[in-house]
Parts: C-alpha cells; structure tokens; sequence
C-alpha cells in the first residue's frame, strides 16, 4: 500500500525594514485536493470524505480526523499575523506554506 511523504521543501527568512517573515513550506505525496476544494478543508469539520484515497502505510481509513485541524493551524497562524497558505494538484500531492512576521527586537532578544 502507498503511504504519504512529506519534506520541507522550502525554508527562508526575509527581512524588511522593521519585521521579517519567517517561510516553510512542506510539500507531501498525498492524493492532492481539487481546485474547487481548497477554501474548503480550512472550514471547520469539513474532509475529503474519499476511502479508496485515505491511507497510511498500514491502514485504510475514511477521513483521519474530525476536520479541525487545518481550521486551528490557520487560526493560530493567522492571531499571529500570519498565514497557512495551499496549493495542490490531484494526484500529485499538496504544499503548504507557512509565513510567519516577527520583529527584528525579537530576533535581537532571543540573541541575547
């Protein structure tokens, strides 16, 4: 059986004036999300809902979760100033890109 990978593709830290943003991106080898689906799997207790596409190296399984997982991790990087930003391709998998601003005090004080 098939299993999904997944690696961080991407890592950068760019700096403007005052702030930097911080970037990862984790690309996996999953079954992809339809276009007219990517909106969706942030709403709250939305899933693909596709058996025959789920599952791990050892198990077979409808969904995985109850459908709030993607919905949080937008939430919290979003009270951050952030963003949990996809894009997928069906059968070819899905990244997900992760900005998050801090403050070049913080940098300095973590230093410190």
């Amino acid at each position: 059986m098939p299993h999904t990978e997944y690696e961080i593709i991407e890592e950068n830290d760019l700096q403007f004036s005052s702030y930097h943003l911080f970037v990862i991106k984790v690309k996996d080898s999953g079954i992809g999300i339809p276009g007219d689906k990517l909106d969706l799997v942030f709403e709250p207790f939305y899933e693909v809902q596709d058996a025959i596409n789920h599952m791990t190296s050892k198990t077979e399984f409808m969904g995985g979760g109850i459908g709030l997982g993607l919905t949080l991790a937008k939430e919290i990087f979003e009270s951050h100033r952030g963003s949990l930003l996809l894009e997928s391709e069906e059968k070819k998998g899905s990244i997900f890109t992760v900005v998050l601003p801090y403050s070049r005090l913080v940098e300095e004080h973590i230093v410190q």
